[in-house]
């Protein structure tokens, strides 16, 4: 008997802390389950040529999303923060052909390369990009529609304001995510070397989206990190 105990005290004690994530393990997910198409990686092969940033969603957070919008028949997307367009064209492909992902991108080269692409994916008419200053878009603007999901990959500084009006256009059940949830790698750190602002406003953003009178909400090691709450 006690060997039996031992035995289901032993594996529910491993089921409360997370697996250690080896760079093989890594490899698996990726082969298995993460798996990107052909246009999605010359994408970033594209980007990385001309010296875009390389600070896009991992593959696994991009299977993830769109596990999520397959799981909840999504219509509507909205995207703050596109840059040259791998998360939104990622999203798009798993929405219906009478679908939208409304995509808010500031800087206007990136707004140039990331309609470029969206063409060149074949996704012009569900993908509607805005070279935007977000925060003011979002507080004027007024779709016919509710969103199914919001998705939050922009300036860290401006994560609360997003949550706040993102949550506004979101439906009742419907889903808002954000990207970097962890903050670099430093958001339980007490001391902070670098980017002590940003990893400010993420946690003042965690908070927010962990109230449970508000959202239910998780956040998932995955890439940076992405939380996300069902509004409720």
């Amino acid at each position: 008997m006690f060997s039996v105990l031992f035995q289901i005290h032993g594996i529910i004690s491993m089921s409360l802390k997370s697996t250690e994530i080896t760079d093989e393990i890594e490899n698996y997910i990726n082969t298995f389950f993460a798996t990107e198409n052909d246009f999605q990686k010359k994408l970033k092969q594209s980007a990385k040529i001309k010296n875009f940033p390389q600070i896009v969603i991992s593959p696994q957070q991009a299977a993830f999303l769109q596990f999520l919008i397959k799981a909840v028949n999504a219509r509507y997307i909205l995207e703050i923060g596109s840059l040259y367009g791998y998360s939104a064209i990622s999203m798009a492909y798993f929405l219906p052909n009478n679908g939208k992902l409304i995509s808010l991108e500031k800087d206007k080269e990136l707004s140039k390369y990331l309609k470029f692409n969206i063409k060149k994916a074949g996704l012009s008419d569900i993908i509607e990009v805005h070279n935007v200053e977000a925060l003011g878009f979002l507080k004027a603007y007024k779709p016919e529609f509710a969103f199914d999901l919001v998705f939050i990959d922009a300036d860290k500084q401006q994560y609360p304001d997003y949550l706040r009006f993102g949550t506004k256009l979101l439906r009742k059940g419907g889903i808002i995510a954000a990207d970097n949830a962890l903050a670099f790698g430093d958001i339980a750190k007490r001391h902070i070397t670098g980017r002590k602002d940003e990893v400010m406003y993420v946690r003042k953003f965690n908070k927010i989206l962990s109230d449970p009178s508000r959202y239910k909400s998780c956040l998932l090691p995955i890439g940076d990190g992405l939380a996300m709450g069902i509004k409720l």
